[in-house]
């Protein structure tokens, strides 16, 4: 028996708990190493919080995982939730924060659990499991591991949490009222968490009133009816008091409704149904006779209209791996602001009904028709339901009882028996079959899809009645509303199942699982599991055909036949295929047939072959009488010919007549076989339309089906001799990365036929992308010993790119066709981002050249500065030379200008003088004349005398004023001159001055000039030192990045396993067999001959001629010999090898002499031996 996470392991409540608890043992607060290395690829373990609320935006933090500091965004599986990088820093200079998003989900996005993967470098990485709630919510408040530390909270809220450490256990409080029905729930593996959780919830005295552990769906749902007005508090922790970053929880604390279960619990597709809803706190809803762990359950009355049925999974359900075939789609309770838990409706294959109780015993059997899916309950301890129905002989049907993939606890079993009775009507009983556990298995623990839900094919083998017992195999123990199962009884339906599981790839014969993601590097082959569940016995092929690759990637085996249930497909890359992500779509098609149109169809087959065979046993008698009646009408003419020879005796006449009657005997007997024969070629004619009539109804009930394939992934690693836990997921993604594989293997031949007792060298081809630490060892994937084919190993070296991988059919291999691809195993010298430290490398090596540019700029502006201020200097001398020669012409001008006012003065003054003197001249003479008049006329000598001294003062005076006045003209005229000098000397000077002052200003627009370049030269330079600086800094910058990227590139050995392509095989019989008779052991000499006799052992009927040539193992050259043919009646020949003179000495394996015949076409079959060459 088992559980959904692990169907190996027997299942209880606590049971599967504790095993469940196991998986994390050795683990407190430590990342879980993997079990090997391998290339990087992006891995998603834990997220914190593991949830949000509709209409918000959250900051999550990937908290574990691979190659987590190169994700760049998240990826979820529903449109209205996106994610965008945590930015610190403003404008240009914000930066993401590493492994921190902002998480945006639209108001409409409905509650329930969705998925999100990382994306990255290394790819997108494996999903995990996220809840949305239309609810309030928190995170924990550390430290919260005492009631005094306690995290408040509200109802109708969800709280966010993790247990770090061993010990740890986390605390919340809220305030409720008297009477209230509060539902607390962890959720913990349901969202791939590690916690174990244990739920407890303490009234205000601290005093426990409920709790909880792995009641629900693996997780702790405590339901309580609270006591008292006042402050409660919830406890969580786990059980085993285990933690790290992966024990992740969400506690919900809600008073709104909650449904447990449905009955019944699948419906119609595209039809409405009446369904009852069972559960807690249902608006409208009424109690019912129904409880689980001692808690009422109300139940309501709802319609629900059906989708259309597909392949999509329910959208929120968690499903493990054995539940990979059911189908269903998602119902929630809504009214008004309430919103129930979402649960899983599942699509019915037949008219649906539910079980009557009572039927736990013989006599209240409850009688149900067929087909029919009816959904029941292992109430309580010690239930058993009993069903009778009618079924006709030849019918065929599955019974098949769902608990396990119902997603329950329920373990269901049931037995099949006979009811027969006779004349007096007692009751006969004869059981038909005890089914329990479904024995198939798709691949094993690693991905187990065995299910502990019983299936039967049941070929009724009598019209009649029988009865059905079912029950849980625990019934004798256990027994709980809860435990739902559907009971189909249906008609034989033939289908399948795909489920495409990526898995991490391993060595050949390491049969464990790892969590895988479709990771590609450039130039990649790389393996996905593909598992196709067969239902109701389809045994037919499978095609494949994957939508939505990238450019350059391709896929192979592209048809499954119907022997298999699982295989490898192969996707690859080509060196130059797309770098990106794509969500894939793989689609499995074929063309099903109806069994009961196929037994009918053989049945009209057996009819005609009954006609036909007796139509030739009636011919083969009417010919036998046909015969006979020749035969007697011969005897007639005999007869005749005795009577005619003896008519008188009565003997011959006697004989005549019963010869006659005789042939009219045989006669009638002729007319009746043919009758006979005409009749049965009727038969014969009734029988083919008959035929006809079945491949019509075999050709239209045939259907072509077409499967989406659903996604597998591995939740958590195997730890400790712990299984791993294999689920559902929603969506498959591709990426290619931006980086080479380190090799490729490719067949060169996709088909190859090996006729028995034939060898084949298959060609290999290997592209070498990054340089190889060891050789690389190759072997066949697929190939076992009762094939009787073999496989050589094939070691190349590390730097080997082609070679030859040799197939070998034994003389009794099994005429087949199989599908192989090589397996390999090297060790890479992988160095991480080693594209980005040479990017860097590349990118200090241009800012090295930068540094030194600017530093050469810099010395280059530094010599502009320096001329510009010589320049600006020069300037300002001759500035200042020409502002010294302006001033001194505008001094002299001054000096001249003065010179000049003075010289107009003096000559206004010799001018005025000169005037003045002229008037004194004339008074003088005139005073000189009235004198003398004067003193002629005086009368008195004194007067005269005095007139006389006067006037000859006087006369001294006009002579002393003329000589003035000669004096003051002279000087006037030399005044005169001076002063038209000094004018010219002014005009000259005026001149030099504007000769100065246009000296001045162009010295000024020099200088200006100058100190306009040696302002531009500073300012150059201040660029240019900017400039430098910024160079070299950034230098350091890329310096440091390439520090850091040379140890994060630091070489590491790893070992990796790629796959080859696919190629076919296909093994022949043969119509002979060849044997070599090779003398001296082999030995050929150099230059010398070898006479090899070969024997031909022809089956019985071949006699066609066979041509014998030699076959030398790729590579080997310097052996001829001549083609021989054996004729048809031939079975011996002999071939003469010959060496070389320079043939190389030494042993050369699997040389074979090859005889060939043309049986519609070449057939081969080979005598393969050794030779040494010696000298």
């Amino acid at each position: 028996m088992g559980s959904l996470m692990n169907p190996s392991r027997s299942k209880s409540c606590l049971t599967g708990l504790i095993l469940r608890s196991a998986a994390v043992l050795l683990i407190s607060s430590i990342v879980i190493p993997a079990a090997f290395a391998q290339l990087p690829v992006t891995t998603l373990r834990a997220i914190d919080p593991l949830g949000a609320q509709a209409g918000s935006t959250t900051e999550v933090t990937i908290t574990d995982g691979d190659e987590a500091g190169d994700v760049t965004g998240l990826i979820f599986n529903h449109p209205g939730i996106t994610a965008q990088p945590k930015l610190e820093g403003e404008g240009d200079a914000a930066r993401p924060v590493p492994q921190k998003f902002l998480v945006n989900i639209a108001a409409d996005v409905p509650p329930g659990i969705y998925e999100v993967r990382a994306q990255g470098f290394f790819g997108v990485s494996n999903p995990r499991r996220f809840e949305v709630s239309h609810l309030k919510q928190i995170t924990e408040a550390e430290p919260n591991n005492s009631f005094d530390q306690a995290t408040p909270m509200e109802l109708e809220s969800v709280a966010n949490g993790v247990i770090h450490a061993g010990g740890e256990i986390d605390i919340f409080k809220f305030e409720g009222k008297a009477g209230q029905r509060l539902l607390a729930y962890a959720k913990a593996a349901q969202l791939d968490s590690r916690l174990n959780a244990v739920l407890e919830v303490y009234d205000a005295n601290r005093r426990r009133i409920e709790f909880a552990r792995n009641n629900k769906k693996y997780d702790a749902f405590v339901d309580v009816t609270l006591p008292a007005d006042g402050t409660y508090y919830v406890k969580i922790f786990d059980l085993q008091f285990l933690g790290s970053v992966d024990h992740g929880y969400r506690v919900s604390l809600s008073t709104g409704p909650h449904i447990d279960f449905v009955l019944p619990a699948s419906v119609p597709a595209a039809q409405t149904t009446e369904v009852t809803l069972y559960g807690r706190n249902l608006p409208g809803g009424t109690p019912s006779d129904q409880q689980i762990d001692g808690r009422p359950l109300n139940m309501l009355k709802v319609q629900v209209a059906a989708p259309e049925k597909t392949e999509n999974l329910p959208a929120h359900e968690l499903f493990y791996s054995p539940q990979f075939d059911v189908d269903g789609f998602t119902y929630r309770l809504q009214q008004e602001n309430l919103i129930s838990n979402p649960v899983t409706l599942f699509f019915a294959d037949a008219p649906v009904g539910l079980e009557q109780e009572p039927n736990d015993t013989l006599a209240a059997a409850q009688a149900i028709a067929i087909p029919g899916e009816y959904t029941g309950q292992f109430q309580q301890q010690g239930d058993s339901d009993y069903y009778t129905f009618e079924a006709k002989q030849g019918e065929v049907y599955f019974v098949e009882v769902y608990g396990q993939r119902n997603s329950t606890d329920a373990d269901p079993m049931f037995v099949i028996e006979q009811l027969t009775y006779d004349a007096e009507g007692k009751e006969s009983v004869t059981r038909i079959t005890l089914q329990d556990d479904m024995a198939t298995e798709l691949f094993g623990p690693g991905f187990s899809t065995k299910t502990q839900d019983p299936i039967f094919r049941f070929e009724v083998p009598a019209t009649g009645k029988y009865r059905l017992l079912v029950r849980d195999r625990y019934f004798d123990s256990r027994g709980q509303a809860e435990y739902v199962y559907r009971l189909a009884i249906r008609p034989e339906n033939p289908d399948f199942k795909v489920v495409a599981v990526p898995l991490k790839t391993k060595p050949v014969g390491d049969v464990t699982t790892e969590t895988g993601t479709l990771t590609l590097r450039k130039g990649e082959n790389l393996e996905l599991l593909l598992l196709v569940g067969r239902r109701d016995g389809y045994a037919g092929p499978v095609d494949f055909q994957v939508e939505g690759l990238p450019a350059g990637v391709n896929y192979e085996i592209r048809q499954v036949l119907g022997n298999a249930n699982q295989f490898r497909m192969i996707l690859s890359s080509a060196a130059d295929a797309t770098i990106g992500t794509a969500q894939l779509k793989i689609l499995g098609t074929a063309h099903i047939e109806n069994p009961d149109a196929n037994r009918q169809l053989a049945a009209a087959q057996a009819g005609l072959k009954q006609q036909q065979d007796a139509l030739t046993a009636k011919q083969t008698e009417l010919k036998a009488k046909q015969d006979a009646a020749a035969a007697a009408n011969q005897q007639i003419e005999t007869a005749v010919a005795a009577v005619k020879a003896k008519p008188e005796e009565a003997e011959p006449q006697q004989q005549l007549i019963a010869t006659v009657k005789a042939a009219a005997t045989a006669e009638q007997e002729v007319a009746a076989a043919q009758a006979a024969v005409k009749s049965t070629e009727e038969a014969v004619a009734q029988a083919q339309a008959n035929v006809a009539a079945a491949e019509t109804r075999k050709a239209e009930l045939a259907r072509d089906v077409v499967r989406t394939a659903r996604t597998g992934t591995i939740a958590w690693n195997t730890l400790s001799n712990v299984p791993v836990i294999p689920r559902l997921a929603r969506s498959l993604y591709l990426t290619v990365i931006d980086e080479t594989a380190p090799y490729q293997l490719k067949a060169e031949e996709t088909e190859i036929t090996l006729y028995q007792g034939q060898q084949h060298y298959l060609p290999l081809q290997m592209s070498i992308g990054t340089p190889l630490a060891n050789n690389v060892e190759l072997s066949v994937a697929g190939h076992n010993a009762n094939q009787k084919l073999t496989a050589d190993v094939v070691t190349f070296t590390k730097d080997q790119t082609s070679g030859h991988f040799r197939f070998f059919a034994a003389a009794d291999a099994p005429a087949a066709e199989y599908t192989y691809y090589i397996k390999s195993k090297s060790t890479v010298g992988y160095r991480k981002h080693l594209a980005r430290l040479e990017n860097l490398q590349k990118q200090v090596a241009a800012q090295t050249e930068a540094v030194n540019q600017a530093d050469a700029a810099l010395k280059a502006v530094l010599a502009k500065v320096e001329s510009a201020t010589k320049s600006v200097a020069d300037a300002t001398a001759a500035k200042t030379a020409a502002d010294q020669q302006l001033a001194a012409a505008q001094t002299k001008l001054k000096e001249l200008e003065t010179a000049l006012a003075n010289t107009k003065e003096r000559e206004t003054e010799f001018a005025r003088l000169t005037t003045e003197l002229a008037a004194v001249n004339q008074q003088t003479k005139a005073s000189l004349e009235l004198i003398a008049q004067l003193a002629k006329n005086a009368n008195s000598e004194e007067l005269a005398n005095s007139l006389n001294a006067t006037s000859q003062q006087t006369d001294l005076s006009l002579k002393q004023i003329q000589k003035a006045v000669e004096s003051a003209q002279a000087t006037l005229t030399v005044a005169k001159t001076n002063t038209t000098a000094a004018e010219t000397a002014i005009a000259n000077q005026k001149k030099a001055i504007t000769d100065s002052e246009a000296a001045v200003t162009t010295a000024a627009k020099q200088l200006a000039d100058a100190e306009a370049a040696k302002q531009a030269a500073d300012a150059e330079q201040q660029q240019a030192d900017a400039a430098l600086k910024a160079a070299q800094a950034t230098k350091a910058d890329l310096d440091a990045k390439v520090k850091a990227a040379e140890e994060v590139a630091k070489p590491a050995n790893i070992e990796i396993y790629p796959p080859s392509n696919y190629f076919k095989v296909i093994v022949k019989a043969v119509p002979a067999k060849l044997a070599a008779t090779v003398p001296d052991s082999g030995q050929l000499k150099q230059g010398g001959e070898l006479a090899v006799t070969v024997n031909l052992t022809r089956n019985e009927g071949f006699n066609a001629p066979v041509k014998l040539e030699l076959m030398l193992p790729p590579g080997k050259t310097g052996i001829t010999a001549e083609p021989v043919e054996l004729a048809a009646d031939q079975t011996e020949a002999t071939l003469t090898l010959k060496g070389a003179a320079d043939l190389a000495e030494g042993d050369i394996t699997n040389v074979a002499i090859r005889g060939t015949a043309d049986l519609n076409g070449p057939v081969h079959f080979d005598a393969i031996f050794n030779l040494k060459v010696v000298k």
